[in-house]
């Protein structure tokens, strides 16, 4: 930074101008978490639906962005008996989201989802490159994308977690 503001012949003007940009990016993170924590603060109010169909609708709404048959699904017949809230959802979306576009053309992701010991357990795996040690320790960083070059804002891993633990649950990124 020193360097840039040497090179630019005014150190002043962008000193002010690297504040106004953590300015704005601390008023965006939260914004984030105010919008995560208006909806998902209450989930006696959200709308609660059998797990298996909302699972099932996160598939169908990926596979109309992504291509048909680029999601195995491997769901556990309890999920059929269980109400889940929406966001749930929301979750699941954003992961095969993920997943798929880690991965090749031709590739399929697969959704596992089990109910073990009263909790319910979801993965998404794919065969995509994997992240680096510094991703796999930023990847839940409001702001953080291994897409930026192509228009990844680096909001939906931080949006997931923040849902997920506002339901009870926990989400973990194996290192892959």
């Amino acid at each position: 930074v020193m360097r840039l503001g040497v090179r630019s012949g005014d150190p002043m003007r962008l000193d002010r101008d690297i504040e106004m940009i953590r300015e704005f990016a601390d008023g965006l993170v939260v914004q984030v978490k105010d919008f995560v924590r208006e909806t998902t603060v209450d989930s006696r109010r959200a709308e609660r639906r059998i797990c298996a169909d909302i699972l099932s609708a996160a598939v169908r709404r990926m596979e109309r962005i992504h291509g048909p048959q680029r999601v195995v699904e491997s769901l556990d017949p309890a999920l059929d008996r269980l109400a889940c809230d929406e966001n749930l959802g929301r979750v699941v979306g954003n992961l095969l989201d993920n997943a798929l576009r880690a991965s090749g053309a031709g590739d399929v992701v697969h959704l596992y989802a089990t109910v073990e010991a009263g909790w319910i357990r979801i993965v998404v795996s794919d065969e995509g490159c994997g992240l680096t040690d510094y991703g796999h320790q930023h990847a839940f960083d409001p702001g953080f994308s291994t897409r930026r070059e192509i228009g990844g804002m680096g909001i939906g891993l931080a949006l997931s977690r923040e849902m997920v633990e506002a339901l009870g649950g926990e989400i973990h990124l194996d290192p892959g």
